[in-house]
């Protein structure tokens, strides 16, 4: 086709002629509407994970023999509402593969969904009363290239910081808890 619009014979008539000044941008047009909707399946399909996390969410979808999501179930159903002073409104359930709760029906406007007690919360002003996080992290900046003297960092990161050094402490401690054990029989 191309060749023929190029190209023409020394055969073509002169109909073919007046036609051809058009047919090589409706050749663009039809072709650049295919490219459009090839592009607009392939954002669509590329952004179906984001779309996944507003979709609803029943209480079935979770794998219950995964360990991982039944320490996470108990967790929020059990631990965080009922064991440590917590309050969970009783239409609320819980949805371990997203780590939150989702409400079964309409809760009114002005109820009370969840109390958290603060020994469950931690925040980053927690981090900055660590001795440890003050002495070691508390001023620290950025990499700033060659000329150093970047942002100071944000007190996220000191809360990072803080709970992986929590869990490093938690590690060395049952470690040593399992030695002492072993080491008695």
């Amino acid at each position: 086709l191309l060749s023929l619009i190029f190209c023409p014979s020394s055969s073509s008539s002169s109909s073919w002629d007046e036609y051809r000044p058009v047919l090589f941008p409706s050749l663009l047009f039809a072709l650049s509407i295919l490219t459009s909707t090839l592009f607009e399946r392939y954002r669509h399909s590329a952004s179906s994970d984001l779309h996944a996390l507003h979709r609803p969410v029943h209480d079935d979808e979770w794998n219950v023999s995964h360990p991982a999501l039944r320490r996470t179930h108990a967790y929020l159903s059990e631990y965080a509402c009922r064991r440590v002073d917590g309050y969970c409104h009783p239409d609320l359930l819980p949805v371990p593969s997203r780590r939150t709760h989702r409400a079964r029906v309409d809760i009114p406007p002005g109820a009370v969904l969840l109390v958290l007690p603060r020994a469950l919360q931690v925040w980053d002003l927690d981090a900055l009363r660590d001795d440890w996080v003050r002495r070691r992290l508390l001023g620290a900046r950025h990499d700033g290239g060659s000329g150093g003297g970047g942002n100071f960092v944000d007190s996220g990161a000191y809360l990072a910081a803080h709970l992986a050094r929590w869990r490093m402490l938690g590690r060395r401690r049952r470690r040593r808890r399992g030695s002492e054990y072993r080491g008695s029989t």
